[in-house]
């Protein structure tokens, strides 16, 4: 069975052979699992998931790339993964967005303005104030009517139990990794555990990360891939 989103193409019939349906409108499904998946409430929707290479910040670092000023351009894929999280379990916004922006230049200009420094509870000199996990949580629920809990472990040894813990009770998952061995970390979405094949599906806001295979849509994980890349910190996303 599948979502009625629209009218299956035929492209979109052989997509649903590896679980995700394309409509003829544009718009991406899973196959619904409903015994089988755990997660979010709007896990099967990619349309919760934010493309970090649309926001204000990245279009300004490409552009001091470009002139040579840098060697990196994303910075906003931990906001973006929080603006999923809390689409994912159905939150709503408590705020406008300007048409030109979306909710992860929101959380983004927040975090990092100069007014708010003394607001955010962690203000270090050395990091970005969206990189840190207990700012992220913090932002997620002054912005939007959910709720936020950034947990710190000693080691990811059990980092997949954890994070299917959390899928299991509903609730979307942010968690940071490493997409290429000894490389710098990035963030991303999970919403899915699937039982049945026991492997979790999130949706990453980079489509060119080293990791995916499907343009940050619905991209799998194993067990052992998240033991091995996660960092030792989950933030969860539930609805408030």
């Amino acid at each position: 069975m599948y979502e009625q989103a629209g009218r299956l193409t035929e492209s979109g019939f052989r997509a649903a052979r590896s679980g995700i349906c394309k409509f003829a409108d544009g718009t991406l499904q899973r196959k619904k699992e409903t015994e089988k998946d755990f997660g979010c409430k709007n896990q099967h929707d990619a349309g919760i998931r934010y493309d970090q290479e649309n926001n204000t910040i990245e279009q300004y670092l490409k552009k001091l790339k470009a002139a040579g000023s840098i060697d990196f351009w994303h910075e906003s894929c931990n906001v973006e993964s929080v603006a999923c999280a809390i689409e994912g379990v159905g939150g709503k916004w408590k705020v406008n967005k300007n048409s030109w922006e979306g909710y992860g230049d929101v959380l983004f200009d927040f975090l990092n303005s100069k007014a708010n420094e003394n607001k955010i509870p962690v203000n270090d000199a050395q990091s970005p104030s969206n990189e840190i996990m207990d700012n992220l949580a913090y932002a997620a629920k002054l912005f939007a009517d959910v709720n936020a809990v950034a947990t710190y472990y000693d080691n990811s040894k059990h980092i997949d139990e954890a994070m299917e813990e959390m899928l299991r009770r509903g609730s979307a998952v942010v968690f940071s990794y490493t997409p290429t061995e000894g490389g710098g970390g990035h963030y991303n979405c999970m919403v899915t555990y699937s039982s049945s094949k026991d492997i979790f599906i999130g949706h990453d806001p980079w489509p060119g990360c080293p990791h995916c295979k499907n343009k940050g849509v619905f991209e799998e994980f194993t067990r052992k891939y998240l033991r091995e890349r996660c960092r030792p910190r989950l933030l969860e996303i539930s609805k408030a």
